[in-house]
């Protein structure tokens, strides 16, 4: 009786119209209540969203969160969504990054990490040894703001492993705020450090001619089979697939989508042609 009780005023907080009181809050435990408490403040956001996370996994917690912001910009274009990673801990394929920034979230990183491989003419000493300062100084922030009402923090980043989708999870809480006060303060902590000297935006690309870069090309890829709403048929007998495009088919079969493999030419072990219905 107590344990039905407990989950009906969690509940109630969750899903309550988030205008019809001011400074509550209540605390999230669970790891099903974890992701529902950010259903919730996603899909009642109507002006803006503002998140920020230490570490930002390379998973299916991860790649739903996106879908969830991809969907909410969709519905409402006008929604102003902007999302902050330390730039060690982010872990998301940063092909879904950019997917994202095409259609209108903008992204940035803090104390951004610099590409060891680089054109001799590109070398800066400075900029070396600026980053070898801060390689250590990371950004552990963990929360979401919406429409300065509503504020998620706590203990857990976007990952399996924070939600119980893992096999060895973490054991965390979180605070789901409603309070426009505390909300105000955090936004302004938030542009604040978002339009700092420390925050950068992604550098996607490094060649001088995007056209034939490798990470725009499988980018285009990508964003096409997110676009697709029934079938896709890919069949190339040069087709290389990397662990980022087994990893997306992998995750439109978890989805539900039917995959057909053809068996005529193999690569690995791996068919190079694949069906989903979608």
């Amino acid at each position: 009786m107590g344990k039905l009780i407990k989950i009906s005023i969690i509940l109630f907080f969750i899903f309550h119209d988030i205008g019809a009181q001011d400074d509550y809050l209540c605390f999230v435990n669970e790891a099903n209540e974890a992701i529902y408490s950010r259903i919730n403040i996603i899909e009642n956001a109507r002006n803006e969203l503002f998140i920020s996370y230490y570490i930002f996994g390379n998973d299916d917690l991860s790649l739903f969160f996106l879908a969830l912001l991809l969907d909410k910009k969709a519905k409402n274009p006008d929604l102003d969504i902007k999302i902050l990673l330390d730039a060690g801990g982010c872990r998301i394929d940063r092909q879904y990054l950019y997917y994202c920034e095409q259609k209108g979230i903008e992204i940035r990183e803090f104390h951004a990490i610099p590409k060891l491989m680089v054109p001799f003419k590109n070398i800066s000493i400075k900029k070396f040894l600026s980053a070898l300062q801060n390689f250590n100084m990371r950004m552990h922030d963990k929360f979401i703001i919406a429409d300065t009402i509503a504020f998620i923090t706590g203990g857990r980043n976007i990952e399996n492993t924070y939600y119980g989708m893992s096999g060895r999870n973490f054991n965390d809480r979180d605070v789901y705020f409603y309070s426009k006060s505390l909300t105000t303060d955090v936004r302004e902590y938030y542009l604040k450090l978002w339009n700092s000297k420390y925050v950068s935006k992604i550098n996607y690309f490094d060649q001088r001619n995007d056209a034939l870069n490798p990470v725009y090309l499988s980018t285009s890829l990508f964003n096409l089979l997110f676009k697709v709403n029934k079938s896709v048929l890919i069949q190339t007998p040069y087709l290389l697939p990397n662990k980022h495009l087994y990893d997306l088919m992998d995750h439109l079969v978890k989805k539900g989508c039917k995959n057909r493999i053809c068996n005529k030419l193999k690569l690995f072990n791996r068919c190079d042609a694949y069906f989903c219905s979608i």
